[in-house]
């Protein structure tokens, strides 16, 4: 088995399908989905669940580039990756600033902790996105990813969100990449489809998997994440939950103040939640 993962890691890269998974569009009056992805990239890495979401539930899903990253000779071809993978994932990609090809500058923890004007200027840009999009659902980096910059992205949504002033409840969806998260509520389980679309997006990243082919790792890393969901979703000691692949999130729900979402576990042919119904 090892040897047969060790061979297909180090096999030649197949070319990429350019066509888009679905050329179904999201109906006029689809609830939103808001990825605020801390990097070009992330919106393929984590999107499982937007996946899901646009292509089974019918939500439009909206990819906010909150960076382009750190290389300014890269941003805007950061910017036309991202868009590439978005085309084919389905999803919309904006700009924060309501500009094409520009995004926030600066978003770290050492900007948020000293409320710098510039990051003030941000979360107040970041709220009238959110009042533009008005999204049910916000999948974001959990507070501790384990990058300064998702760790970041988190907090500019926690202060954005009050002065947005959302007129319907939001679920909040943390995402993990960098970083494992303690108290992950949902686990979906991932097909192979599912994960391959998820690769082959990052894969469209193409200057940054040329420098390390990190698409190529994502089974192992939903491989861990069935794992570790059968018990921290789950409960300790219970037994394997048949998932052979699985994202795992955080959940809370934003009503004018924050609660904790509830626990699911949501296997391939599963019913998602209802993130519209007013029981959560």
């Amino acid at each position: 088995m090892v040897n047969a993962y060790q061979n297909a890691l180090s096999s030649p890269e197949p070319s990429l399908a350019l066509t888009p998974i679905s050329s179904q569009p999201a109906a006029n009056d689809a609830p939103c989905c808001l990825i605020c992805a801390p990097h070009p990239d992330d919106e393929s890495l984590v999107g499982g669940l937007a996946i899901r979401m646009r292509h089974q539930e019918g939500w439009r899903v909206v990819n906010l580039a909150i960076t382009l990253g750190s290389r300014k000779d890269r941003k805007q071809a950061r910017w036309h990756e991202a868009q590439a993978a978005c085309n084919y994932l389905g999803f919309e990609l904006a700009s924060p600033l309501g500009i094409q090809e520009q995004a926030f500058e600066n978003i770290t923890l050492d900007a948020f902790e000293a409320q710098s004007p510039q990051w003030l200027s941000s979360v107040t840009e970041l709220a009238t996105q959110l009042q533009i999009f008005k999204p049910r659902m916000i999948i974001v980096p959990h507070a501790l990813d384990g990058h300064t910059t998702h760790c970041a992205t988190y907090h500019l949504l926690m202060q954005a969100l009050p002065l947005a002033k959302l007129t319907e409840r939001c679920h909040l969806l943390l995402s993990e990449y960098w970083n494992t998260q303690l108290s992950p509520r949902l686990m979906l389980a991932l097909s192979p489809t599912e994960v391959g679309q998820m690769m082959t997006a990052t894969a469209m990243h193409i200057g940054e998997v040329m420098r390390n082919p990190y698409h190529r790792s994502l089974p192992a890393w939903l491989i861990d994440g069935a794992r570790r969901g059968a018990e921290r979703v789950g409960l300790p000691g219970q037994a394997a939950t048949g998932m052979n692949m699985a994202a795992l999130y955080g959940w809370l729900v934003w009503d004018g103040t924050l609660h904790e979402g509830p626990k699911a576990l949501v296997q391939l042919g599963d019913a998602m939640p209802n993130f519209l119904s007013s029981t959560f």
